[in-house]
Formats: structure tokens, C-alpha cells, sequence
């Protein structure tokens, strides 16, 4: 993969939530500056079903304008973007910029750290990481329980994360819980980089399918994971989707209205 030259990408705005519309190998050379500066900060990387959220919830809008990064990371947030006049807007997902930043690393020895998933998850992902990347260098990882942390626990996480001295934290742990988590630990943590990824691990590791390359293509990756997980993304959609389409028809109608003035 070939990096970018320089760190290009531009800043729209959704109802006051930023996107940050860039490229994969642009988003790669902006990550590869961060972690240089050591000034820790976070990505949080936005599906339609973050978007939405954002737009109700205040505390997670609050996580997604407090981050470094705000990534598209689905094809209708990617085409909001164009919409807003961002020619060169691509959909970032956090498999391909787990894979990208990865190969990336090999080079310059970065320290990876995976927090998030289960045990067998994050073993099937570093042995799935390391068979391809054999230079790649995994510092640890940390499986929390899928509940809510006591005061104690969460210290003692951020104890063994720290301990660990990672470049970058890749933080598994679905929207918005892992933009809430990465704008509540990224002071504490510095100077590590996080780097939510949503289903990445899953993903990657193999523990579940993605849908076929033509279906993400054509943005309907969404539709694929809905088919896949029906009892667990049926409500999430129902509500998603016509949020989504109206967004898009407001801002479809607002360029026809500025262009026709």
C-alpha cells in the first residue's frame, strides 16, 4: 500500500457531528502523525448506527466531537460527506484500517495492543495478524467482561494497558460503548493512540463472515450483517435506516435549494 504524502483530509459537519472525509491511505499517514507526537487522543471510526446515536445521545456526541479522528466507516456516512461537497470521500472500516496501519507498522515497529472481544477472538486475531505481518508487534491484549466495570477494575485495566507502553490501542468494544470509553481513558492513557474498530476483531479473526468485497462496494455491507444477525441488528435498522434516508434527502434538497438561488 502506498501512503499518502501529506495528512489529507476535510471536515464536514452532520447536525453538529463531525466527519472527516479522507481516504484509507490518507487516514493511515494521519494515524502514522499522531502516534509520532505522542499526545495520545482517539479515532472513533462512524457507522450510520453511530451517526444516529450521536444525534440522540448527548454523551456519545460529546465522545464523537472530543475525538482526533471521526472516520466514515459505512458507505451512507461516506456519501453524507460527498453530499456536503467532499468529492474524494471513501468509507474507512476498521478491518481495512486495522489491516492498512498493520502493514504499515511493520516498518517503523510500532507496539499494538487489542482491548475488547473474548479470549478466543483476540488469539484467532493475533495469530491471524501475525502469520501475515510477521514483523508486526502485538504488546498484548485485554478481554474485559461484558458488563460494567467496578471503580477497582477499571483501574487496574488502565494499570496493565499502560503497562504495555503501546503506540496504539485498538479498542473492540462497538459503538458508541468504545467512544465512550476511548474519551473517558484517553488522558490516562497517553501517550497511547485509540483506535475504535467496532466488529474489526470478529472480522479479521474469522469469527465472523463479511459480506462479499461486491457487496461492500456497493454500500450494502449494512444489509449483509442485518441478513447475518437479524434477531440482534433488526431493531437497531429499523430505526437506522430511515434516520439515514432522511438525512440524506435533507441534504440532497439543501445543495438543490443553494445551487437554484
Amino acid at each position: 500500500m502506498v501512503v499518502a504524502a501529506r495528512p489529507a483530509y476535510s471536515e464536514v459537519q452532520v447536525a453538529g457531528i463531525p466527519i472527516h472525509a479522507t481516504t484509507l491511505a490518507s487516514a493511515v499517514h494521519v494515524i502514522s502523525k499522531l502516534v509520532e507526537r505522542k499526545h495520545g487522543g482517539y479515532i472513533c471510526l462512524m457507522d450510520s448506527h453511530s451517526l444516529v446515536t450521536g444525534l440522540n445521545d448527548a454523551e456519545h456526541r460529546r465522545a464523537l466531537t472530543g475525538a482526533s479522528l471521526v472516520l466514515p466507516d459505512g458507505a451512507p456516512v461516506a456519501w453524507l460527506a460527498r453530499l456536503h461537497g467532499i468529492v474524494g470521500a471513501e468509507r474507512v472500516t476498521g478491518s481495512d484500517l486495522l489491516v492498512a496501519v498493520a502493514q504499515y507498522s511493520q516498518d517503523v515497529s510500532l507496539r499494538h495492543v487489542f482491548y475488547g472481544g473474548n479470549e478466543k477472538t483476540l488469539t484467532s486475531l493475533r495469530a491471524e495478524l501475525s502469520s501475515k505481518y510477521s514483523h508486526l508487534y502485538i504488546a498484548g491484549h485485554i478481554c474485559p467482561p461484558f458488563r460494567v466495570l467496578t471503580e477497582a477494575e477499571k483501574k487496574e485495566q488502565i494499570r496493565e494497558l499502560k503497562a504495555f507502553k503501546a503506540d496504539i490501542i485498538w479498542v473492540g468494544l462497538g459503538s458508541p460503548k468504545q467512544d465512550k470509553w476511548m474519551q473517558e481513558f484517553e488522558v490516562l492513557l497517553k501517550p497511547s493512540l485509540l483506535i475504535g474498530i467496532g466488529a474489526a476483531f470478529d472480522f479479521i479473526s474469522g469469527t465472523k463472515k463479511r459480506a462479499p468485497l461486491w457487496l461492500q462496494r456497493l454500500g450494502l455491507e449494512w444489509m449483509y450483517r442485518l441478513l447475518s444477525e437479524p434477531g440482534r441488528l433488526g431493531k437497531r435498522y429499523a430505526k437506522v435506516v430511515p434516520a439515514m434516508l432522511y438525512l440524506c434527502v435533507a441534504e440532497s434538497f439543501r445543495r438543490w435549494r443553494k445551487q437554484t438561488k
